[in-house]
């Protein structure tokens, strides 16, 4: 559909990041959204879009995700950002929402959800976070996700046990921002070696971009980059199969990329 415009448009809260994808088995577009039209079905909650050659077909998504409202304050259940990954020939999402914890799903041919992980809260905190989340899947099609502690101000990666339908702390916390109301001030991202088996992550801190790795010890150790340019947009980290890796963001004198090596070194590009 290069150059092809939908008939259609989609109003859609640009507040949160809703990541485009492609149907698993199939060549058509897709999203999730968080409706932005007030007194409709779609409004704050989690709905469904694909487009099908000439427009685009949306419904709202139920059953296996919170509804706008359910839980204790009329704003519980918002939803409010995702991140999607392909691992082989499947899709994976993991979600956030107001007032409840984290949620990973398979994602079906027909954009159908299939719960994984459900309502996963970190111990002892109350919910989950609005901000970024983000999943990622490493060479043997093992799941990883990155969520948000309130408590102790950090995101931190979690092991997906899809057997047992629950996650686990994976390394440490990478130390973050958080508003006194929940909100998650800093953007991290993070990605996965595939031949490696290597964690690397970007994100602000206090002396500008951070580019870090997971060490043997399953401690976060910082890459040796010097004159990193302070970042205007979302961290992006990409691997290919061969395991050559690559950091990308645009600061405020264009696009800046930096390779990833094999053994813990980091080159601009």
């Amino acid at each position: 559909y290069v150059g092809q415009e939908g008939n259609t448009s989609v109003n859609v809260n640009t507040s949160y990041a809703f990541p485009f994808f492609v149907l698993p088995g199939s060549t058509k577009p897709a999203f999730f959204y968080n409706g932005n039209t007030k007194n409709t079905p779609s409004y704050r909650t989690m709905n469904f879009n694909v487009f099908n050659g000439d427009s685009w077909s949306e419904s709202v998504v139920t059953g296996t995700v919170p509804a706008y409202g359910s839980g204790s304050t009329a704003s519980s259940g918002m939803y409010y950002t995702s991140d999607i990954v392909a691992a082989g020939e499947k899709r994976y999402i993991g979600s956030s929402f107001n007032e409840f914890g984290y949620y990973i799903h398979e994602v079906g041919s027909d954009g159908s959800l299939t719960s994984i992980v459900d309502n996963y809260i970190p111990a002892g905190e109350k919910c989950g976070l609005p901000g970024n989340v983000s999943i990622a899947a490493d060479g043997e099609g093992n799941l990883y996700f990155l969520g948000a502690v309130w408590s102790g101000a950090i995101m931190q990666i979690y092991k997906v046990d899809i057997a047992g339908k629950t996650m686990n702390a994976y390394g440490t916390g990478i130390p973050v921002s958080i508003s006194s109301s929940g909100g998650v001030n800093t953007k991290v991202e993070f990605g996965i070696n595939p031949v490696s088996g290597l964690f690397v992550a970007a994100y602000d801190d206090t002396e500008g971009p951070a580019f870090i790795f997971i060490n043997e010890s399953l401690q976060w150790n910082k890459f040796e980059v010097s004159g990193a340019e302070a970042a205007k947009t979302d961290y992006k980290i990409l691997f290919d199969k061969e395991g050559n890796g690559y950091i990308a963001y645009i600061s405020a004198n264009g696009i800046e990329l930096y390779g990833i090596g094999l053994e813990a070194d980091i080159i601009p590009e």
